[in-house]
Formats: structure tokens, C-alpha cells, sequence
């Protein structure tokens, strides 16, 4: 074995490191990655919960737009209402909800 591969196979193999030092590591890299991800984060919940709210009522009303009957008198009125439903809830879902979310105005430039 050439020089260059053993002192390789000593660093990485461990006759530099000795073994209480790869546990002092590995208990510093277990414990750094259970401090890191420890916890539920309030808006990131109330996030989840909104969107998933928000994919719900867009498949309601996706399921409502295709259960229409083309041939009926009032298709076209029962479209243009549900097309209206669809405005006033991401309306309110974006403008209202994000002026409201915001914890500061926006200040101009």
C-alpha cells in the first residue's frame, strides 16, 4: 500500500480519530438535528389548515361546474353563479385575508 492511500485509510478509518471522539461527534450531530426540528411552528399549521381549505372549496366547486347539464334552461345562469362563487371566495381568501394577515402596513416607497 502506497503512502498516500494509508494515510487516506487513517483519517478516514480511525487510527487519527479514536473512538471516543466519533461518539462525542455523532452524539453532537444527533442531538443538533433533534434540537433543529423540534416542535409544531403555530402559523405553519394554521397555513396547512387554510390551504387545505382552499383545495377543498376549489374541488366543490370544480365538482359543482362539471356536474352541470350543458342542455339545461339554466345552465348558463347556474355557470355564471358558480363563476361568481369562485371570484367572491378567492377574493376573500387573498385580498381580504392577506390585508388582514399582515401584522403592519405595507409602507410606500
Amino acid at each position: 500500500m502506497n503512502g498516500m492511500a494509508k494515510t487516506l485509510r487513517n483519517v478516514i478509518g480511525g487510527n487519527t480519530l479514536n473512538a471516543k471522539y466519533k461518539i462525542l461527534l455523532l452524539l453532537t450531530f444527533i442531538t443538533a438535528f433533534f434540537l433543529t426540528g423540534c416542535g409544531k411552528d403555530a402559523e405553519l399549521e394554521n397555513y396547512k389548515a387554510n390551504m387545505n381549505q382552499f383545495f377543498e372549496n376549489i374541488r366543490v366547486i370544480d365538482s359543482s361546474i362539471n356536474a352541470l347539464d350543458p342542455n339545461s334552461e339554466t345552465a348558463v345562469s347556474d355557470l355564471l353563479s358558480l363563476l361568481d362563487s369562485i371570484f367572491d371566495f378567492l377574493f376573500h381568501s387573498f385580498f381580504i385575508a392577506g390585508l388582514l394577515y399582515h401584522d403592519k402596513p405595507v409602507e410606500s416607497t
